[in-house]
């Protein structure tokens, strides 16, 4: 699925007139999906096998130097980490997510795709 559709679909999910805890803790995960998937076609990677899982993307960008970098990957760097944080507390159901959880990962979202679509 195309990072934009993913994100779409994660604002639709926390947005929905009958959002809850599972509507949102399911958009904060979908969130960071997309940034992954738009990260990992970036650097070539491919999400569907070991080479492109969420840790070999991770630090992959961690290694990109970001004064060549475009600027959609500047600012996945400095949102990556903490939206996957965010992800991987939203999969495991311990913790409550709520609305404020899925608007922060949504905005990291956002302002990574809008950073790749200011370039093109």
């Amino acid at each position: 699925m195309k990072p934009d559709a993913l994100l779409a679909f994660a604002h639709t999910l926390a947005a929905g007139p009958t959002a809850d805890e599972p509507h949102w803790r399911e958009a904060v995960i979908v969130a960071h999906r997309a940034v992954h998937h738009l990260v990992a076609a970036h650097l070539g990677l491919d999400p569907a096998t070991f080479a492109g899982t969420p840790r070999a993307v991770r630090e992959a960008l961690a290694m990109i130097d970001p004064t060549l970098a475009p600027t959609f990957i500047r600012v996945a760097r400095r949102h990556f980490t903490t939206n996957w944080i965010a992800a991987e507390r939203a999969a495991q159901s311990a913790t409550p997510v709520g609305p404020r959880d899925a608007a922060l990962a949504l905005a990291y979202a956002d302002a990574v795709l809008a950073a790749r679509a200011a370039a093109n």
